[in-house]
This record gives structure tokens, C-alpha cells and sequence, in this order.
């Protein structure tokens, strides 16, 4: 019983660990925060009020652009000089082919709006797969720890049930 205990101890240690190192240790983590960082925003816009954040030139290789915001009431528009539009409201994940595009946030509500964003332009292929891969090992992680709660739980309900005996 003692073991069994420990054993479920360890696990949800080893596991919020490991899930609170996750930037330390996964693969491609720094390059993706470190450019959202690089072009972090924060702008206010007026009712209405349509703002180019920036202007994109993207190469041959297909290249995906994520733009996330902390409004979800204002929309994130990637336009390019081909006239076709893309429209999202408060995030927008988009893989483009190579050309010229505008990223604007356009604010569709009746009040002034402060919003703080962020993007970045990667590889389509390896942001895919990061956040890919990013998920597996956050599911993976969270099921170890769910685990190890679940043994330590079943140790205590047990201990206690066996008092009463």
C-alpha cells in the first residue's frame, strides 16, 4: 500500500515537472516564442477602425502565419495582392503560398478597443508539427498526472474505508 502510494507521488510530481519544463526541453519551443515575442503589439482602435500590423513577403516555400490577439471582438485579416482575404476573429492560423500580404486587425464593435497581440511567420510544415507534437506531449503528460492523482486518491479512499472497518 505504502508503495503504491509513492509510486502515485511520483508520478504526479514527474508529471507537472515535466509539464512545467516544457519550454526547456521540447524541440523548436524557443524559436517559435522567442519570434511571438519579437512581435509582440498592443494597439487601440477605434470603433470601426481598420490598421494594417504588418506587411508580409512570403518566399517559394509555403509559409504559415499566425497572428493571435487577446480580443476575440476584433477581427484579424490577412490580404493578399491577389485580392484574396482571409478573415478570422481573435486568432488566425493560415498557411500561404508566396506572395505579398497585409495583416490588419479590424475592429468591428461600437467602442474603442486595446488589444495585445502577436504573431509570427514559420514553415507551415514545422508549425504544424510543433504544435502537433506540442499536443501529444501536453495530452501524454496531463494523463500521467491524472494517473498518479487517481492512485493517490484510491490509496486515501482505501485507508479510509478500511478504518471504518
Amino acid at each position: 500500500m505504502r508503495i503504491t502510494l509513492i509510486i502515485g507521488l511520483f508520478l504526479i510530481v514527474t508529471g507537472i515537472i515535466a509539464y512545467l519544463t516544457i519550454p526547456l526541453y521540447f524541440p523548436g519551443y524557443s524559436t517559435v516564442s522567442s519570434q511571438l515575442k519579437q512581435n509582440h503589439k498592443v494597439l487601440t482602435l477605434r470603433p470601426e477602425e481598420s490598421r494594417i500590423i504588418t506587411q508580409l513577403s512570403i518566399g517559394n516555400n509555403s509559409s504559415a502565419v499566425i497572428v493571435v490577439t487577446n480580443e476575440s471582438r476584433v477581427n484579424v485579416s490577412i490580404e493578399g495582392a491577389s485580392g484574396h482575404t482571409f478573415q478570422e476573429q481573435g486568432e488566425a492560423s493560415v498557411s500561404l503560398p508566396a506572395g505579398y500580404y497585409n495583416v490588419s486587425l479590424i475592429n468591428t464593435t461600437n467602442s474603442t478597443q486595446t488589444v495585445s497581440l502577436t504573431y509570427g511567420v514559420f514553415n507551415a510544415q514545422f508549425i504544424s508539427n510543433f504544435y502537433y507534437n506540442l499536443q501529444v506531449l501536453e495530452t501524454i503528460l496531463e494523463f500521467i498526472i491524472v494517473i498518479g492523482i487517481g492512485i493517490v486518491g484510491w490509496q486515501i479512499l482505501t485507508k479510509i474505508f478500511s478504518r471504518r472497518k
